[in-house]
């Protein structure tokens, strides 16, 4: 506003006026400028209560400069995008000490020199710097003196409210980032803020130092106007413009702000030692791994097949001038002549594939002994009977042995001290192929040969002396690494003409019909051995009659067979012998011996000793893996062995058949059948548990089941088998392991080509606000001790641990195998991940967590992994036998090396609060109008929005405008299980539950917990909210406000505890917590067969889907 003044004034000067006579004289025209003036007042309300909002920054300014700028756009100097904090807002300001009579020199820590002059500052004292306005703070510098610490001894705050004024605190801590030149600088930043705002600046020491500087790095804001709201959230503004310019009513932007910024705090995520303590001394509770994921991985053979040479006692006959002491003995009696004395074997190696391979024996003198191999012949069909030993190892003394081969000579060897005497034991062994003769002493290969005719079958043993002399440790060498089996399900009966089946496994002939005939009485089993990688082999069975009976394997399918391949399979000639002879693999039973036929050929008759006749005599035909061979015993005695010219055909079913069924004397008199089962491999035994479709083979997530229950862990391991394994056990590729391959796989866990390497799982972590995880290893924890055993294979000399982060979108355990497999591709399927297992010396202790999945997700799931090759646990028979209780035991001590210890710690902040205000509805002002907008601006600083409010202002005028505060306050809590039922655990949540919110004027809204129980809802702050825990079935209840109220109660939930709580004047740190004290019964019981009877003392265990506790 102006004001013009023009009224003239007289100043004597001597000079003389005409009319009046007086002397004057006329001054020029002033103007004086008034300026504008007015004043805004209101007060900061929380949301739509009458609680007052303290600390909240007010800043006005004229629509004419929001508009056309003082000399920028913005109130701020800097516009751009990337910020630049370089001016020392700090520099010329007033500078106080806490202790007052030293604040006559805190100048020099603003007088822009860092030099040598310094203000003395003890343990808990402060310098404060009143900057004067709002400013954005990007950073602080502080100057110490030479003779202070190099290390930062300070903690500068940022604050917008006085913290001079009681109940005010000293504000937002700087972090700080590096210390050079006796300078620490601090960065001045929230969670998401770029800077901090406020007016004071409080550098508060640590310990003793001296300052010689503050530097406030920042930026000017163009918050002209501006005030902070008191404690009753009160705030007073005076405006004023001297311009000249302004009219008497003018527009003024008006907004408020305030930002919360939490500390950055230090959190463990994983202790593994028991009793450990923090760096404050605080105790932190031990974290327990919950799984292990088991990954299948390969290797070069480590160790030679178990008892691939066994030895079995050899029957011996034809003994001349000899006597067997013992069953491995032979011992010269009496001379006959040079090489007369000795024995023949009973037993013979039958043929090429007899998992009999050899003769061995140690001579315990120096007389000249020799033990060997011979075609099967009359002993002594030549003169001298060492010629009639095609194989022989020959001991000259005591420390020579020589090979012979129809005598002749073809090398001698001399023997070491420990081979020598009954210490030294000769072998004389079939090669793999039977193609030729391996030599031994012990296990030293001497000689090898493959002689220019095919080896001739049966091959007996002899044992030979040259005079005197005593063999010990004598016996058949078997190939114990080639396949067994077993037997299987009796065989059930479909088609059936002139039979019955009492029961499975049974076949009787039936009278009523014709009484002779291979056809009349016959039956054809309803499974078969489907195809050649079945792991059903063939049948075995008995007679329990005198009359002529038969069963065997046969091409044909016949359980809806037509008359046509019916008559193919029983004969359709006149001679009904055919019947029998055309079945592919047959054995004919009579009460003089047994017959085998195949496809109308007669391969031989046996004579059956006593032991092996009627029920005594079980007779297999076993079909061999590669399925070139058909084999014919009865009980262990090998009859026969056929190496077919044509492929096998499949399936392959079960037959049985009777020559007669007559009534005689009032009853039925036929053949009868019994003990008809299928000889299965023994892996279909093995894996029987595993083959959930009952399929006779393998799929990949059946072999995974395999390994698991091999392994023992129980519930907690996990295998995955990756492609390069897998292509290894699965020859043929079609996607499963048969039998024979499940065999050879059995063969690589006991060779340790196979093993499988452990990543421990810890629970799910939620990691929303954590940052700068790192894992710190030692070998510090006593404790840790139980590593070390046959089938552990740890790397001990380097640190080959490596922490990785699954991130995850939510806190949840896996459930599934896929779950297990998705984890494992995620942290070793790719070539980058895999890369970053490696090892480092002991004294790497500290290194980065390896975060896998989606970065930003909130949640982690915690796995320690291994380098490859330095963590191995083999499966083979004799390491398997520990792993059953490791379940039971410590899982990260079973899996790691002894006296490893680790931690994963990481830095933790909540995020930046920047309230907002004015949401609608507000409140409206009382005494002028205003405009509103939703829209938000970055008008007070270039680093944050604000929403502004337009204000009718008129000079001289006091005008009102009150906020309202409606920002959100997180409430966090959860529901947990007291720690007393799950085995003291303080993590075990309950999934799924509802927490109810109500307002006292709205709708309740509802949200779940995670898995691990917990929850996070935002609510308005300053308002007053009911919090309701609920899940069907459940008895909950609320605790308190901490963890330990939950999970220390051990008392039940009753009647007189409330389901819920009410909290007023929500805002932050809110913490709610219920527990869950429902206890359950389960019944449980564990019946044979079909549910006859139920076994007494059995033990379950029940381990809930959350992994919590066993």
């Amino acid at each position: 506003m102006i004001c013009r003044f023009a009224k003239q004034y007289s100043v004597p000067r001597g000079s003389l006026n005409e009319e009046t006579g007086l002397s004057y004289i006329v001054s020029p025209t002033y103007s004086f400028t008034t300026p504008w003036i007015g004043e805004i007042e209101g007060r900061v309300l929380a949301g739509e209560s009458v609680a007052p909002v303290p600390h909240v920054r007010i800043c006005a300014e004229f629509d004419k400069y929001i508009r056309h700028g003082r000399n920028a756009d913005s109130f701020d100097e800097t516009a751009s995008a990337a910020i630049i904090y370089d001016h020392n807002l700090a520099k010329y300001k007033r500078a106080t000490h806490s202790v007052k009579n030293l604040t006559s020199n805190a100048y020099v820590v603003t007088d822009g020199a860092v030099d040598e002059s310094a203000l003395s500052v003890a343990h808990g004292e402060h310098v404060r710097v009143d900057l004067g306005a709002w400013h954005s703070i990007g950073s602080i510098k502080v100057c110490v003196s030479a003779e202070s610490s190099s290390l930062p001894a300070v903690v500068p705050y940022v604050s917008d409210a006085d913290p001079d004024i009681p109940g005010v605190s000293d504000g937002h801590a700087c972090v700080f980032s590096e210390h050079t030149n006796g300078c620490s600088s601090f960065r001045c930043v929230g969670a998401s803020l770029n800077s901090l705002h406020g007016q004071h600046v409080t550098v508060r020491a640590s310990s003793p130092t001296s300052i010689t500087e503050i530097q406030v790095l920042g930026n000017h804001t163009r918050c002209a106007f501006s005030a902070v709201s008191d404690k009753d959230g009160e705030y007073h503004i005076d405006v004023k413009d001297s311009s000249g310019t302004m009219p008497s009513k003018a527009q003024l932007h008006v907004g408020a702000y305030k930002e919360e910024v939490f500390s950055i705090t230090n959190v463990t995520l994983i202790e593994s030692m028991k009793s450990a303590r923090d760096q404050a001394d605080v105790p932190v509770p031990r974290s327990e791994p919950k799984d292990v994921l088991l990954t299948l991985r390969e290797q070069a053979a480590q160790k030679p097949l178990p008892n691939v040479a066994r030895t079995m006692n050899v029957e011996w006959t034809s003994m001349s001038g000899v006597v067997s002491p013992a069953p491995n003995e032979l011992k010269v009696t009496r001379y006959v002549g040079q090489w007369k004395q000795g024995a023949t074997s009973v037993g013979t190696i039958v043929n090429a594939f007899d998992s009999t391979r050899g003769i061995m024996g140690a001579s315990s003198t120096a007389h000249y002994s020799a033990i060997g191999l011979a075609y099967d012949r009359a002993q002594g069909s030549s003169n001298h009977p060492l010629v009639d030993v095609e194989f022989a190892a020959v001991r000259h003394g005591s420390d020579k042995v020589a090979i012979y081969e129809n005598y002749n000579h073809k090398h001698t060897f001399t023997l070491s001290e420990s081979e020598r005497g009954a210490a030294g034991v000769l072998k004389v062994v079939l090669n793999k192929n039977s193609t030729g003769v391996n030599y031994f002493v012990n296990d030293r290969l001497l000689w090898s040969t493959v002689p220019s005719a095919p080896m001739r079958f049966p091959l007996r043993a002899r044992a030979l002396f040259y005079g005197g002399g005593h063999f010990q440790k004598l016996g058949w060498v078997v190939d114990n690494a080639g396949p067994k089996y077993e037997y299987g399900e009796h065989v059930t009966f479909g088609s059936m003409t002139g039979a019955t089946s009492p029961r499975a496994g049974e076949f009787e002939a039936m009278c009523g019909g014709p009484a002779f005939g291979w056809r009349e009485h016959h039956a054809t089993s309803v499974d078969a051995i489907e195809s050649a990688k079945d792991g059903r082999r063939g049948i075995s069975g008995a007679t329990t009659s005198n009359e002529l009976v038969a069963f065997g394997l046969d091409y044909e399918t016949t359980a809806n067979a037509t008359s046509t391949s019916r008559r193919r399979l029983l004969g359709g000639g006149e001679d009904e012998r055919i019947a029998f002879e055309s079945v592919e693999f047959l054995v004919k039973l009579s009460s003089s011996g047994l017959d085998i036929y195949e496809n109308n050929v007669h391969r031989g008759n046996f004579t059956l000793e006593d032991d092996e006749k009627h029920a005594n005599g079980a007779v297999k035909i076993i079909v061999n893996d590669d399925n070139t061979r058909v084999d014919y015993f009865v009980n262990d005695r090998l009859l026969r062995s056929t190496v077919l010219s044509a492929p096998m055909q499949f399936p392959l079913r079960a037959r049985a058949m009777s020559w007669r069924a007559a009534s005689s004397g009032g009853s039925c008199v036929g053949g009868r059948l019994t003990k008809l089962r299928w000889i299965n491999h023994e892996a279909l035994h093995l894996t029987r548990d595993a083959d959930r479709d009952v399929s006779r083979d393998l799929t990949r997530h059946e072999f995974s089941t395999f390994v698991e229950k091999r392994l023992g862990f129980g519930d907690v391991g996990h295998v995955v088998v990756p492609d390069a394994p897998w292509s290894l056990i699965d020859t043929d590729g079609d996607g499963v392991l048969s039998a024979a391959e499940i065999f050879a796989v059995l063969n690589k866990f006991e060779t340790r080509q196979l093993y499988v390497e452990p990543s421990l799982v810890y629970p799910s972590r939620d990691v929303k606000y954590a940052f700068g995880i790192q894992m710190h290893q030692s070998a510090d924890d006593p404790s840790n001790n139980s590593t070390a055993g046959p089938g552990r294979e740890v790397t001990t000399a380097r640190a080959c641990e490596r922490v990785v982060f699954l991130r995850q979108a939510k806190v949840e355990r896996p459930k599934s195998r896929q779950d297990w497999e998705s984890i494992y591709d995620a942290i070793f399927g790719s070539e980058d991940a895999s890369a970053a297992y490696d090892c480092v010396a002991l004294s790497n202790a500290t290194r980065d967590v390896i975060h896998v999945g989606d970065k930003e997700s909130a949640a982690a799931l915690p796995v320690v992994a291994f380098a490859p090759g330095t963590n191995k646990i083999m499966l083979d028979s004799e390491s398997i036998t520990r792993y059953a209780v490791a379940a039971e035991q410590n899982l990260f001590n079973f899996f790691t090396r002894d006296g490893f210890r680790l931690r994963v710690t990481a830095q933790e902040q909540m995020p930046d609060i920047v309230h907002s205000f004015d949401k609608p509805p507000v409140r409206a002002p009382k005494k002028t109008d205003s405009t509103e907008t939703d829209a938000e601006e970055k008008i007070f600083s270039d680093q944050v929005f604000t929403k502004v409010t337009v204000l009718n202002a008129q000079h001289k005028r006091v005008e009102e405008k009150d906020f309202t505060d409606d920002t959100t306050a997180i409430v966090k809590g959860a529901v947990l299980f007291p720690k007393h039922l799950v085995e003291g655990s303080t993590e075990c949540g309950v999934l799924g539950a509802t927490i109810e919110v109500l307002e006292s004027d709205g709708e309740p809204e509802e949200y779940e917990t995670d898995a691990q129980g917990q929850f996070e809802i935002a609510v308005t702050r300053g308002k007053t909210f009911k919090f309701l825990a609920k899940l069907k079935g459940h008895t909950l209840c609320y605790a308190g406000t901490s963890v330990q109220d939950a999970v220390d109660r051990t008392s039940a939930c009753s009647q007189t505890d409330s389901v819920d709580v009410t909290l007023t004047n929500a805002g932050d740190g809110n913490t709610l917590y219920f527990v869950d004290s429902t206890i359950r019964n389960i019944d449980l019981g564990l019946y044979a067969g079909e549910c006859n009877a139920r076994y007494a003392g059995a033990t379950f265990k029940i381990t809930p889907a959350n992994g919590c506790h066993p």
